[in-house]
């Protein structure tokens, strides 16, 4: 619902790319959607194509045929790194991520504004593991950067744990401990029942 209310509030339009889980839902929701559940509705190769976007000759076979805008992605709970033909396009930039879902834009001239407003250059939710989290501090300057996108993360969705977590564990690597203790104990506030 959050990565849906943002591209309501973004502005954001053309054609969406959404995953198969997610169709149902999106559907549920207003959303025009490019798959779901309805497996009877779509050609064989369509839905074939659809399950296997996260490959990249089939990403830019689909992104060549329908022309997305935009790309409303699961956040994978199971630390599947789905999102890794986006994350390392230069077309394609994350603008909105929650514990639930992640948003990208294509970089084309309409959505210029909204990848300039709400772009992240250094986070990487989609991520399986926090190595990059690690490559972002190790740069000059890197530190102030990234803390500044985690706010911006946490200020478009207040309620995601893993902003929260990551905010903590960031503010405790530059040497502010309080700070990330109160991130770290906001975070188990919004989340009281995991085991995170």
């Amino acid at each position: 619902r959050g990565a849906v209310a943002f591209l309501a509030r973004a502005g954001a339009n053309g054609p969406l790319f959404n995953e198969y889980e997610s169709g149902g839902p999106l559907i549920f929701q207003g959303v025009p959607v490019f798959i779901d559940g309805r497996n009877a509705e779509y050609p064989p190769e369509h839905f074939k194509a659809a399950l296997s976007w996260h490959r990249p000759e089939v990403w830019g076979a689909l992104d060549a045929r329908w022309s997305f805008s935009a790309a409303l992605l699961r956040r994978h709970r199971t630390g599947a790194w789905t999102t890794k033909t986006l994350d390392d396009s230069p077309a394609w930039r994350l603008v909105y991520w929650d514990d639930e879902a992640m948003v990208y834009l294509k970089d084309r001239p309409e959505n210029a504004a909204l990848i300039a407003r709400f772009g992240y250059r250094l986070l990487y939710p989609g991520r399986g593991h926090h190595q990059w989290v690690e490559e972002a501090l190790a740069a000059p300057d890197a530190g102030a950067a990234l803390l500044g996108e985690l706010a911006r993360s946490t200020a478009a969705a207040p309620g995601c744990v893993n902003a929260r977590l990551l905010t903590a564990y960031a503010l405790a690597r530059a040497g502010r401990p309080a700070d990330a203790a109160a991130e770290a104990r906001l975070a188990a506030t919004l989340a009281p029942g995991q085991a995170q």
